[in-house]
């Protein structure tokens, strides 16, 4: 057994827990030290080598057993950073400072035993804090008689106070302030220079409004409510549609559903509109009155089948629904439902991802089929921040999820090098009156809306906003005093114009990691700064950032391409391998990380971060450092990129959405009946296309959920796409009958339906 770091990128890491015996041996490489902990006191510490267990001095207490938990805490010793620091500066009208930082610990033991104890974030975090604010009083004195505009420009100086500052703090416990990196600081209203000694990362447009209450400090004493108040989900909407938003109460859907092994077995099911046998239906007589359909067929296909009532068992939302299971033999199979649904319930378990768009109702006043925006995440207090247009009012609101609780600077900097993840389009998506109400899903609408005119909602909160771009709001009731001060809901200042909704996720080295919902006006300027190149949203893969892996992959193909095949195991790559820390092999995949390969392969939002980064790359190994109009080139280059990435992958949803469709409807069809409903999609779905994502969806229920009628619905699917081929493909594939066996197949591979056939019962 071995015990090494787990993590390359972090200060402290813990390695993983593993047999404490004579011939474990722990790792630990250069420029890192191994502190032993028991029971949270420190044991003594490894030097870089590798060691058996039985060689350590305090080994033997170690193998004894003597003591109780013991943890390996590794301690970078080599120069560590950039830290991230930001702050306000009060003697400056409300600047905000920027900056990068590093240390060395140059007493890991003592390091280890003050500050970081059973947390290693935690000792990031303070040295963080510590530098910090040192950083923010040494700006503030030096505030007193500078310009704004002049103190990024006093790094040197600055840097010197901060070192006399901090180093009787730091030194105390183990730490050597190294040097600051960069600094910059911004004038209140966000403008401000570039960065000191920084690559000319662009100011960001968002406004930190505040937090948002998605989780409470106590449970509710009502069981009811307690099962909701764990469950992130969060909304947004027009005023009129926001009305209509039930909260966990029961709302105007009601749910119909068939479900069980009786579905595989039977053919001829009667599907609801959306192809499946379950359905959200706007009035209770259509719920059931489908329900009722799919009870008849079922007791009519199979002879002695026996209802067993569960509407007790279950515990229905009101009293006219009902559910009960059908008996065959002993067993159960067949589940029915109808119920009348709570919005919150719906929302969460049918978001798509994490980012998804619903009816307000079937009728709503004023303007028909306003939507309600959906964002499922942490059940935690999350941040909303907007990003102002022309007019000052929002052009982008995002609701953003912070591991850390570090809403700062990382927001109000734009969210630099976010990752987008995908993207909503509805057609026509607005706003009535031009203002946006955004909410904890926890409570209905009617609770946040409870203070405004129920007759005109956006006047009364048009009338509440004035000139202000965001206000919170409250509720009324018993749960407030439970939200820990949080607001459970805003209201925001739109720019008139069509929105679209956006996933990202980010990464960040020293505050954590970042999740949000963009809701962006078609056409506006982006929140994220221009001219900052992506670095796929912070993450590290194989303890490479993209950056760093980027250089590497320059390097490694340049080798190749002065040397030959040969350079694959030679002993320049492997010199390579061991400068950027990784593997080394001699299987010819040398100076790859196949986490990163996968990722790039894999990806299409991150592939434009990937080509520009390997420009920079090969600028820098040629002698050149970009200079800020260089990036600023490339970043432009970069969002061009990515914005055609995003409408490929618009068609790509569009595609996988027909084809999910066409699942749906292909049961007990003939392969005729499947070509003709792909060429009514529309000219701009190429029907091999279609049939292809099809049988690819099947073959993947754990990615794309799983479908009813499998085995109705895999031959006319698999015929109908072998059809549509050009008969080079064909020819390629061999004749339909072996093309449909092999497809079938895979799909009841995937869903553990045996074979028809001899040779699958007997392999199977």
């Amino acid at each position: 057994m071995i015990i090494s770091r787990p993590s390359t990128d972090e200060l402290v890491a813990r390695a993983a827990d593993v047999p404490l015996q004579a011939q474990t041996q722990v790792v630990v490489d250069q420029g890192d030290c191994c502190v032993v902990m028991v029971d949270g006191q420190a044991l003594g510490k490894v030097e870089p080598g590798r060691w058996l267990l039985q060689q350590l001095p305090f080994g033997q207490q170690l193998l004894a057993g003597q003591g109780g938990t013991t943890d390996f805490l590794y301690v970078f010793t080599r120069p560590f950073g950039p830290l991230r620091l930001g702050g306000r500066l009060d003697a400056a009208g409300g600047a905000r400072f920027f900056a990068e930082a590093s240390v060395v610990v140059h007493d890991p033991v003592l390091y280890v035993r003050s500050v970081v104890g059973s947390s290693a974030e935690e000792g990031s975090r303070w040295i963080i804090a510590t530098l910090g604010s040192e950083l923010g009083s040494a700006l503030e004195r030096v505030a007193l008689d500078t310009p704004i505009e002049q103190l990024s420009s006093s790094l040197p100086g600055i840097a010197q106070t901060v070192t006399q500052g901090v180093g009787q703090k730091l030194g105390g416990v183990g730490i050597t302030f190294q040097q600051l990196t960069s600094l910059n600081v911004k004038s209140p209203q966000g403008a401000g220079p570039a960065a000191s000694g920084s690559t000319g990362a662009g100011v960001g447009r968002l406004q930190l409004v505040g937090p948002i209450a998605g989780k409470v400090t106590a449970p509710s004493p009502d069981p009811e409510i307690t099962q909701y108040e764990t469950f992130g989900l969060f909304v947004a909407a027009d005023p009129v549609a926001m009305g209509h938003y039930s909260g966990y109460r029961p709302g105007w859907r009601w749910l119909s559903r068939g479900a069980g092994s009786l579905m595989n077995q039977v053919h001829g099911w009667p599907l609801a509109p959306n192809g499946t046998t379950s359905h959200h239906f706007t009035t209770e007589a259509e719920a059931r009155a489908y329900y009722g359909a799919l009870r008849q067929h079922a007791l009519s296909s199979v002879p002695g089948l026996t209802p067993q009532d569960t509407r007790q068992e279950i515990g229905l939302n009101v009293p006219t629904a009902y559910c009960e299971t059908l008996w065959s033999n002993g067993q159960e199979v067949l589940y029915l439902l109808y119920d009348r649904m709570g919005d919150m319930g719906v929302f969460g378990n049918e978001t798509d991802g994490a980012i998804g768009i619903f009816p307000a109702g079937p009728e709503v006043p004023a303007v028909p089929e306003l939507p309600i925006i959906t964002y499922r995440t942490a059940s935690d207090v999350l941040y909303v921040a907007v990003g102002p247009g022309p007019s000052g009012a929002a052009d982008h609101v995002l609701i953003i999820f912070s591991d850390a609780h570090a809403p700062e600077p990382t927001i109000p900097d734009g969210m630099p090098r976010a990752e987008w993840m995908s993207k909503f389009e509805r057609p026509g998506l607005q706003f009535t009156g031009d203002i946006l109400v955004v909410q904890w899903g926890r409570f209905s609408g009617a609770e946040v809306l409870a203070g405004e005119d129920a007759n005109d909602p956006v006047a009364s909160l048009a009338a509440k906003l004035g000139s202000n771009i965001a206000i919170p709001l409250h509720v009324q009731d018993e749960a407030a005093a439970r939200l820990g001060g949080h607001p459970p809901a805003y209201a925001v200042r739109m720019e008139p114009g069509t929105y679209s909704l956006d996933h990202y996720e980010l990464t960040t080295q020293n505050h954590g990691s970042f999740s949000f919902c963009a809701i962006s006006r078609d056409g506006a300027e982006s929140f994220l700064p221009s001219d900052v190149v992506g670095n796929a949203g912070g993450v590290q893969l194989g303890g490479l950032s993209v950056e760093q892996y980027a250089m590497l992959s320059t390097e490694r193909d340049n080798l190749v391409m002065r040397m030959g095949p040969q350079a694959c195991t030679s002993r320049e790559m492997e010199a390579l391998c061991q400068r950027y820390n990784i593997p080394f092999t001699e299987d010819g995949m040398a100076g790859r990380v196949n986490d990163w390969e996968h990722y790039i392969a894999n990806d299409p939002a991150f592939s434009a971060q990937w080509a520009m980064q390997r420009g920079i790359a090969t600028m820098r190994l040629q002698g050149q450092e970009p200079n800020e109009q260089q990036l600023a080139a490339i970043a432009q280059q970069q969002n061009m990129a990515q914005q055609s990435l995003e409408q490929n992958a618009s068609q790509l949803d569009d595609i996988r959405d027909a084809a999910i469709h066409i699942i749906r409807s292909s049961a007990n069809r003939t392969p005729e009946d499947v070509l003709t409903m792909v060429g009514q999609l529309g000219p701009q779905f190429a029907v091999e296309t279609v049939l292809h994502k099809t049988l690819r969806i099947l073959r993947e229920p754990d990615e794309f959920g799983r479908f009813d009628h499998i085995e109705s619905c895999v031959e006319p699917l698999a015929r109908a796409h072998y059809r549509s081929m050009s008969p080079e493909d064909q020819s390629f594939e061999g004749s339909e009958d072996k093309f449909f066996k092999e497809e079938r197949e895979a799909v009841y591979s995937a869903y553990d339906i045996d074979v028809p056939g001899f040779f699958s019962k007997l392999f199977g």
